[in-house]
């Protein structure tokens, strides 16, 4: 039996999920369900379009050569140009996910079921970012999608030392801006870039790449305009890239508060 084939099974382990997002329950058309599959391992799976959409995105699928649902969500109270930070694909019978330079697998690849697209629930928290919880106790899945205003700030060493907390969250890291070129760079880098178009900054702990690109279309990289030395605020989401090395997509750099 493939893995995949997991939602065709027979209902005796199935649960339904209520959503609670931001708080408020949810009632959606079709229900997210929770599987055991065949190696004993409870999977839980999202209808794509109204979960999505409960949440604002706006859920678009495409036909054309391979094709794959996209998801795009414009999130108002984000500052300037990261107010659409979230453009993600999902594709029928195929266990990957991607959010603008960011890909990653899944448990198993989205299907069809009673007509609908479902996809496993990670996706809500790789592509709507936030907070996901699952309490099966109480028959509930809670997303909260609005990252707080102040996101948490962390030495490198603390994200690095809990990357599974941190992963696909929005964190705010000090310290000195390194630029892209790779001269100087700590130890820790070594080894090569984990994503596209990234630059470094590094604090007392350790150093991390960031990157700053928008998929519409095609991908748009956008590079910060400061000085090599210049002390930094940087803000990103944490994903782990090439070599299994974290570093922080959607990155938005400022001039530190020290320095005024």
């Amino acid at each position: 039996m493939e893995k995949v084939e997991w939602l065709e099974l027979a209902a005796a382990t199935l649960m339904v999920l209520t959503l609670v997002l931001n708080g408020v329950e949810v009632e959606m058309p079709f229900p997210i369900i929770s599987e055991l599959d065949e190696y004993g391992a409870r999977q839980i799976a999202i209808p794509v379009r109204e979960t999505f959409e409960a949440a604002g995105f706006v859920v678009q699928y495409h036909a054309r050569n391979e094709p794959y649902i996209e998801i795009t969500g414009h999130i108002e109270h984000l500052p300037r140009r990261h107010r659409l930070t979230r453009v993600g694909q999902v594709y029928p019978d195929r266990a990957q996910v991607r959010v603008n330079e960011y890909s990653s697998d899944l448990p198993f690849a989205p299907q069809r079921l009673d007509g609908r697209m479902y996809a496993p629930a990670i996706v809500l928290r790789i592509i709507g970012g936030g907070d996901l919880q699952v309490d099966l106790g109480r028959e509930r899945i809670y997303w909260d999608t609005y990252p707080p205003d102040d996101p948490p700030l962390l030495s490198v060493s603390e994200l690095v030392s809990d990357l599974p907390a941190w992963v696909h969250r929005r964190v705010r890291i000090e310290g000195v801006f390194n630029g892209s070129d790779p001269a100087g760079r700590p130890a820790s880098l070594a080894g090569g870039a984990p994503a596209v178009a990234t630059w470094v900054v590094h604090d007392e702990s350790g150093a991390i790449h960031c990157t700053d690109t928008t998929w519409i279309g095609h991908l748009i990289i956008r590079s910060p305009e400061f000085s090599p030395g210049q002390q930094v605020a940087v803000e990103g989401i944490v994903r782990v890239g090439w070599g299994g090395m974290p570093y922080l997509s959607n990155a938005e750099i400022a001039v530190s508060p020290e320095d005024g």
